[in-house]
């Protein structure tokens, strides 16, 4: 059985190679946007508690979505046939 289908039996073409260093560089600058500016959301919100917690929790996990969501969209752009 050298045939390769997926778990539904569906037979799928292969489709263009997908470039995945786009997604690499975009985290990237998000590391970069997190460790440019977390000290100054820490010192923006000017609260013993809520400060670190905005800096260094809120922050970068909503970079991370950032992140996550501009990695769909450009497969999103690659996948369709415009």
């Amino acid at each position: 059985m050298s045939e390769i289908t997926t778990l539904a039996g569906r037979d799928e073409t292969g489709g263009r190679p997908y470039p995945l260093w786009i997604e690499r560089g975009i985290f990237a600058l998000m590391v970069g946007a997190f460790m440019a500016f977390a000290g100054r959301i820490t010192d923006w919100v000017d609260h013993p508690i809520a400060g670190p917690f905005a800096g260094y929790v809120v922050y970068p996990f909503t970079l991370l979505a950032l992140a996550e969501m501009m990695g769909r969209i450009v497969q999103h752009r690659h996948g369709s046939k415009l």
